[in-house]
């Protein structure tokens, strides 16, 4: 694609840090411009002095909570699945041959050993016997694995499958288009971006509204791909070995895991994980309301989405350690890349993109060997596809006239539960919203504390006996 009078968007970076006030530089009791959160001080007095110049750039800011609107971002991610850049899982065009069921017995059938690898102590994992090729739209039926100890497994197993792998372009997709779509919007009297604003008010005045992200009243100052090790079990990794010679396809690598960061300004961290659902950590939230109407026609009703903040960091033990990170607000060539991303992305874009994954694929503490790797064109492609989707799907969320994110459920409200073995979502509302009120209440009572592991399978195993007792039926 090559450009031709491309209406260009600027990226307006928001502050990075809580520093120092900007009229008088003391660094003590700071707070932030309520209207516009981007010019600190320290008293009422130096607001008033400063207002004469800061009128002109202030404005309005809307700031989007993340913890009311990552249910869409993670909608974003399981669309990036079904996109028809992304391959079809070998897995899902060959029979299965063994019976890889939950908690199957580990035996030379089911489970084979891995290279060792520095940053993992289990080397063991659960792998699938793939036999004589079926047509892939078989992939999940009866006739692609026989031996499932009933439907709700077999689906189970396909959607593990299908939502494995490509990670790295599904995210710094969903990246990008949050940096076209939110952080090139502006506000005040006076602008240095070339093309109208999208935000623009209803009164059509210069400037329209900027839209930023927010956790609780801080505004996020950073964000961007992080990469490390997620704890998994043997029975939980998936490996795949054809029969016909007994060429080992390795799954989806716990060892090297991605997912988004999000960093305020007063240096809290939040993180949105969607990639665990292949390693059977089944952390869902619901779709609706929060993606377009020809998305829902897709889309099931739950999604993998690992939202850790604040409190999930009381209530669950951390399970990924981090390695390194990659910021994609504050990379300039990303800046570049989304400057005409109202029109689509030109080849001069695609390869400022191509760069900033390629920076992390040679980054020796992104490979669980150390081994930089190469960039491949369907990843590359990927990535450039789902970008443009998904910078299509914003408008429909946040662009004035709806702002259908101001309507959408709050933190409290949001529907979330886990996906047990063997697949059933039977009571999944009821139960996951019973054992965070029961979890929330044990934190109350323990004056805020953080849970270790073990305590928390007591508490667990505390509740689901008295879940059981009270309901007659088995969780």
């Amino acid at each position: 694609m090559h450009p031709h009078d491309p209406i260009q968007r600027s990226v307006y970076l928001p502050l990075s840090t809580l520093d120092k006030c900007a009229i008088c530089q003391k660094t003590q009791g700071l707070h932030l411009c309520s209207s516009c959160n981007e010019r600190i001080y320290c008293s009422p007095n130096c607001q008033k002095a400063d207002w004469t110049n800061h009128k002109l750039h202030c404005g309005k800011t809307e700031k989007i909570d993340l913890a009311t609107f990552y249910p869409f971002l993670a909608g974003l991610s399981e669309q990036s699945h079904l996109n028809p850049n992304k391959p079809n899982p070998p897995a899902l065009a060959h029979k299965i041959l063994n019976s890889p069921n939950p908690y199957c017995p580990i035996t030379p059938s089911t489970y084979l050993s891995l290279p060792p690898s520095k940053y993992s102590r289990d080397n063991a994992s659960k792998f699938l016997l793939l036999g004589p090729e079926i047509h892939p739209i078989l992939g999940g039926g009866a006739e692609w694995w026989p031996t499932a100890d009933s439907d709700k497994v077999r689906s189970k197993l396909m959607r593990r499958i299908v939502r494995s792998g490509y990670a790295l372009p599904i995210l710094t997709a969903i990246c990008i288009s949050i940096l076209a779509e939110i952080y090139t919007t502006t506000s005040g009297k006076t602008l240095s971006c070339s093309c109208p604003n999208p935000n623009a008010d209803k009164e059509g005045k210069e400037g329209g509204i900027r839209k930023r992200l927010r956790y609780r009243s801080s505004p996020i100052a950073d964000f961007g791909i992080a990469i490390g090790s997620a704890s998994v079990t043997s029975q939980d990794r998936l490996t795949y070995k054809f029969s016909k010679d007994n060429t080992i396809l390795p799954g989806q690598d716990p060892t090297e895991h991605y997912w988004i960061y999000f960093s305020t300004i007063r240096g809290e961290e939040v993180h949105l994980d969607t990639f665990m659902f292949t390693h059977n950590m089944c952390l869902m939230v619901a779709t609706s309301p929060y993606m377009p109407p020809g998305s829902m026609a897709v889309l099931p009703e739950y999604v993998p989405a690992a939202f850790e903040d604040r409190l999930h960091r009381k209530l669950t033990p951390d399970l990924r350690k981090e390695r390194t990170r990659f910021s994609v607000l504050r990379d300039e060539g990303l800046h570049e890349a989304v400057r005409n991303s109202l029109e689509g992305f030109y080849d001069s874009d695609v390869t400022k993109i191509e760069s900033f994954m390629s920076k992390i694929l040679s980054h020796p503490a992104t490979s669980p060997t150390g081994t930089p790797r190469t960039l491949t064109p369907t990843e590359s492609n990927l990535c450039l596809s789902l970008a443009t989707q998904n910078c299509d799907c914003f408008p429909w969320a946040i662009a004035y006239p709806h702002n259908r994110w101001k309507k959408w459920p709050d933190s409290e409200r949001i529907r979330m539960g886990i996906e047990q073995d063997p697949g059933e979502l039977d009571y999944l509302d009821e139960d996951s919203e019973d054992w965070n009120r029961y979890m929330k209440r044990a934190i109350k009572k323990a004056k805020g504390r953080t849970f270790s592991r073990d305590e928390l399978g007591e508490l667990y195993k505390e509740w689901r006996e008295k879940k059981e007792l009270e309901t007659g039926r088995e969780l």
